[in-house]
């Protein structure tokens, strides 16, 4: 997905068990990192990541208006009980035209 300085990242995950049946996670926690591998933002439930519904979820992100160009990464991290699953995702934040 590609985006620009100042605009809001957004992205909805749900959760389900191995059989396919809903899931709720006892802790989430999203982390997103530049292009340098800076960690930019820790994002974690219920503050920064909201129920949609039933075991979906979602969060936004504001790309700051001085990002470096590239591709951001990202890892949102459930834990229930004792067993943790990790989602690695990456957005592309490009210049606007005329944007150097």
């Amino acid at each position: 997905m590609i985006k620009n300085r100042g605009d809001s990242y957004g992205r909805k995950c749900t959760f389900t068990d191995e059989d396919g049946a809903p899931l709720i996670p006892d802790s989430q926690e999203v982390t997103i990192y530049d292009p340098g591998g800076n960690l930019k933002a820790t994002l974690i439930y219920p503050t920064d990541i909201t129920l949609v519904s039933g075991t979906t979820y979602k969060f936004y992100y504001n790309i700051p208006a001085d990002a470096t160009f590239g591709d951001w990464k990202g890892y949102w991290k459930a834990i229930k009980g004792t067993k943790q699953e990790t989602e690695a995702f990456i957005f592309t934040v490009e210049a606007k035209p005329g944007e150097s």
